[in-house]
């Protein structure tokens, strides 16, 4: 026949008989591709499968169409072709993964693929395409399931269409949410760092040594304090109570630790004083207030009495 000799040219796989399910699905899917490119109508392709089955394959369906009152649909020879060569205990493994098929982590097209593979083994439950639509939606991510429904589509290849657009949608979406944070990421990125700011702060100065903001931990009061303190514990170490200076007389440190030691006296121009402390500085006495003293003493002299007279009365007495 001429159709099957042009169907040659392509070089169409063989199947042999073996047990395995995925040299029957590869082989029955490189076939409905090799049919779609041809354009090979339904009625003529069980009749191209069948030339290319090999050993156990080739006598079994020998056998089987022999037992056919009338021609068979392609999808029911790959039905008959399943149900003989894949175990039934793998046929059931494969249609419960089929029922509990969900989209997760895969895409749009990779579930279709996988919905497809899977669905040859559970032919009752999408024989009718309504059927095929209701479960594919069914195994959708929630939020694509939503938007896909949104079309309206009532078809299996329109609904497969529609969540291949919402995915694509959502994906544009994701991927330019990703640009604007890594933008931002960078730019922030790009900010000098300020000194002395805690890690992952720019722009912001915050005291790693105090936790305040405003200054860096090099400009921090506390810290320079505290710095010079312990400067002072290390040359002077602890104070002790039972030593006395013999320059500056006081208790807690010895001659050798006085801060005063160096310093000059401004009374006689030696080291070692101050000049309130200096040998030749007299203080004078504090004057006593006028308001201080006492009233003087009137002193009587028996009963003689002081008259005071004027310069007119005195003239006039002589």
């Amino acid at each position: 026949m001429a159709f099957i000799s042009q169907f040659q040219r392509l070089s169409p796989p063989t199947y042999d008989g073996k047990a395995d399910f995925m040299v029957i699905d590869d082989w029955l899917i490189s076939m409905e591709e090799m049919f779609s490119y041809s354009g090979i109508a339904d009625d003529q392709r069980v009749m191209i499968a069948a030339y290319q089955l090999k050993g156990l394959a080739k006598s079994w369906w020998l056998r089987e169409k022999e037992s056919l009152v009338a021609g068979c649909s392609w999808e029911v020879f790959k039905e008959m072709l399943l149900r003989k060569f894949l175990p039934s205990v793998e046929r059931d493994r494969l249609m419960n993964d089929f029922l509990h098929l969900k989209q997760r982590q895969l895409t749009v097209g990779e579930y279709e693929i996988e919905f497809s593979k899977l669905s040859r083994f559970a032919p009752g439950l999408v024989s009718v395409d309504a059927d095929r639509v209701k479960r594919f939606l069914s195994g959708l991510r929630s939020e694509v399931q939503q938007l896909t429904n949104a079309y309206g589509s009532e078809t299996y290849a329109g609904v497969v269409e529609a969540a291949l657009k919402v995915e694509a949608i959502e994906t544009a979406k994701s991927r330019g949410q990703q640009m604007r944070l890594d933008k931002r990421k960078s730019v922030e990125e790009k900010k000098p760092q300020v000194p002395g700011a805690a890690p992952g702060k720019r722009g912001k100065v915050e005291c790693s040594f105090c936790g305040r903001s405003g200054h860096p931990a090099e400009k921090c009061f506390k810290k320079a304090a505290a710095q010079r303190k312990d400067q002072v514990h290390a040359i002077q170490g602890a104070p002790r109570r039972d030593v006395s200076c013999s320059i500056c007389k006081r208790s807690g440190h010895d001659a050798a630790q006085c801060l005063t030691k160096d310093k000059v006296c401004f009374q006689c121009g030696q080291k070692g004083h101050i000049k309130s402390r200096c040998p030749q500085f007299q203080p004078a006495l504090p004057a006593v207030p006028l308001q201080a003293l006492p009233p003087p003493q009137r002193v009587d002299k028996g009963k003689g009495k002081l008259n005071v007279i004027s310069s007119e009365e005195a003239q006039a007495s002589t």
